[in-house]
């Protein structure tokens, strides 16, 4: 007998569908029908977990298995993971964001069962990683979760108020995850070009793809602020220049040109953006929050810093993994003067003396004609918000004392050797 045919057999024994065999082994069912079809095979940790649930050895459960044909499965599902997840898995590196999302993933209810699958894969390890964030932002500015509903992603609760977020990520292509680990920085010029049309456009078409969803018709969300959180991942580090973007296609103004007066005070001149262009020359309309039609989204989340190497920084400051690396970490962070037209520049090691929080880098975009409007007092003063000025067409920001708009972390070994880290 094969080993997907023992497989079919022992489940069926045991009355249980694939869905419900997933739970028992935190796959999903997917991975279930992949492993009964030969599709793939486990890996040595399920292989344990599976001859411990039905009561077999080992030796029992794989006698009869193929060992090349397993090793051909096995080396094309290599293909299929994210090279991220196996930085986090293998790493030196990355020991302390490992220790760290362990910890998480005690009190992170896995609610669709493809967690653990689509954090490995190429598509889902950057969404998966975007979750767990989101999670330990909500958690840290202590609301609570309703974990009952597989959609949206989050329904939390603060101070008897309840809001709904789904996330959604801006995903790289596949040109952008084979490269990941060997990238060469963009030019400004190749910049400046990404930034004028094509951007605004992947922020635009991710949030549409869940607004036509329309999760605020569900009955747990009905009469609730609804919120899409959003990160870019389009390229690496990507998200260290696309945020302005962001605010472009939401509120639909530039906000570049600006000039100090005869009394040095800076002026900033709105510049109205009525499109962005796509290349086959279909135009698509700017001021997403700015429309009437768009009023059940109650306001965006972004963050610039949902990444893998938040994790790792985090973890290190906790004291978390092995210390055989330096981190080093350089920011450009909010300039507080009212009339500064650049910002400030920071770098510090990262060990057990820094102090950054999950809520750094995350900045709410509030809708004028939310139907629903969000409370900003939900939040605290860690988190940056801003509200669309009508009569100025400004967008009045409130900033936290440290607000990073870009930031990178660079691994050192004692060998001298570096790694830079998206962020």
């Amino acid at each position: 007998m094969n080993f997907n045919e023992k497989l079919i057999n022992l489940r069926k024994s045991k009355g249980l569908s694939q869905e419900e065999l997933g739970n028992e082994l935190k796959v999903s069912r997917q991975t279930i029908s992949k492993w009964e079809s030969c599709q793939s095979y486990p890996d040595f940790q399920r292989l344990v977990l599976l001859s411990d649930f039905f009561g077999l050895t080992l030796d029992e459960l794989v006698r009869d298995i193929d060992v090349q044909e397993v090793r051909e499965k096995n080396l094309n599902n290599e293909k299929t993971i994210h090279p991220h997840y196996k930085l986090l898995k293998e790493s030196d590196f990355y020991s302390s964001a490992k220790e760290v999302i362990k910890e998480i993933s005690y009190h992170y209810k896995d609610i669709d069962g493809n967690f653990i699958d689509q954090f490995q894969s190429l598509n889902g390890f950057d969404s998966r990683i975007f979750e767990l964030y989101l999670f330990c932002f909500f958690r840290e500015q202590s609301f609570s979760f309703k974990r009952d509903f597989e959609a949206p992603d989050f329904i939390v609760n603060k101070m008897d108020k309840e809001i709904a977020i789904e996330a959604v990520t801006i995903s790289r292509k596949p040109e952008n995850v084979k490269n990941i680990t060997d990238y060469t920085p963009k030019s400004p010029d190749e910049i400046n070009s990404e930034l004028e049309n094509n951007v605004p456009l992947m922020f635009g078409s991710a949030i549409y793809d869940k607004v036509k969803k329309k999760y605020w018709e569900k009955k747990h969300v009905q009469n609730k602020p609804f919120l899409i959180a959003i990160a870019d991942f389009h390229d690496t580090m990507s998200m260290t220049w696309s945020f302005n973007s962001l605010v472009e296609y939401l509120y639909g103004y530039k906000y570049n040109a600006y000039k100090h007066s005869e009394t040095g005070e800076l002026v900033i001149n709105p510049e109205k953006i009525d499109f962005f262009q796509k290349s086959n020359g279909t135009q698509i309309p700017a001021g997403f929050l700015l429309d009437e039609a768009n009023k059940n989204i109650s306001a965006i989340i972004f963050s610039s810093t949902a990444t893998l190497s938040k994790f790792n920084r985090i973890g290190r400051q906790a004291g978390m993994g092995n210390g055989n690396s330096l981190l080093v970490r350089e920011m450009t962070i909010y300039n507080h003067d009212e009339n500064a037209d650049k910002p400030d520049i920071v770098v510090y090691s990262v060990d057990e003396n820094a102090n950054e929080t999950w809520s750094e880098g995350v900045v709410i975009y509030h809708n004028p004609y939310a139907l629903y409007p969000l409370d900003p007092t939900l939040f605290n003063d860690t988190v940056a918000q801003c509200f669309f000025d009508m009569e100025s067409k400004l967008v009045r920001s409130f900033m936290p004392k440290i607000f990073p708009y870009s930031s990178h972390t660079i691994n050192m070994k004692p060998t001298d050797s570096l790694k830079k880290n998206e962020e």
